[in-house]
């Protein structure tokens, strides 16, 4: 089949159909003119031709590797052949090409995860495989727990230390009840003893729970 011919224009083949198109025509667009549907994604009549999906690939005799028919300007004498005549066009448009794409901005996994530490401290081990899978309650890492060690001691001292403020409080207001009853104290001054007592009892309330928490982080160290 011949297409009648175009003045000032070049002959190309194109699947065995012979088209006389101007000069500048891309093969895609000569394509079209004889009926043949190359795929294609990214291209369009009223946009500048870019050849980024790299669907629209044809095989062009003399050429070693299948050229992006979007982006290829016809030449006197070319001889093409798309997916319906040539396997190694219909591979091409198939297969996967790795493309390099070099842009301002940054690169984003779809997927992430952001894992925070309870505690923090010198890393001494890592119990799991960069991009590997981990499960529920694995531990991944160990940390040195001498730091965490020490303030576990500090914060038993810290029980002790209220604990012996809280029994004495206690001794002193035990003392002084009586003596409130005979009236040889104020009210005002055994008001404040007892509340010494509920302070210190709050005291060692907070020292249990505080040491009870770094004790279970310890644990887990």
């Amino acid at each position: 089949m011949t297409v009648p011919q175009t003045a000032d224009g070049v002959s190309v083949t194109i699947d065995g159909f012979e088209i006389t198109v101007p000069k500048g025509t891309l093969v895609i667009r000569a394509a079209e003119q004889l009926g043949i549907q190359i795929p294609r994604f990214c291209d369009h009549p009223l946009l500048e031709p870019v050849g980024a999906c790299r669907q629209c690939l044809v095989h062009i005799e003399g050429q070693p590797k299948p050229p992006a028919s979007c982006t290829t300007v016809c030449t006197d004498g070319m001889v093409v052949r798309s997916q319906l005549t040539s396997p190694v066009a219909e591979k091409a448009q198939r297969g996967n090409l790795d493309l390099s794409l070099q842009v301002i901005g940054r690169a984003e996994a779809y997927s992430t995860v952001t894992v925070q530490s309870r505690v923090s401290g010198q890393l001494q081990s890592i119990a799991f495989t960069p991009g590997g899978h981990v499960h529920a309650g694995q531990m991944i890492a160990k940390i040195d727990p001498s730091l965490l060690q020490a303030q576990l001691d500090q914060s038993r001292g810290n029980v002790a230390r209220d604990q012996a403020q809280l029994a004495n409080a206690q001794a002193v207001l035990h003392r002084y009840e009586p003596l409130l009853a005979k009236g040889y104290v104020s009210k005002t001054d055994y008001d404040n003893y007892k509340a010494n007592v509920g302070i210190y009892a709050a005291a060692v309330k907070a020292d249990l729970e505080g040491s009870l928490d770094v004790g279970i982080v310890c644990a887990g160290v």
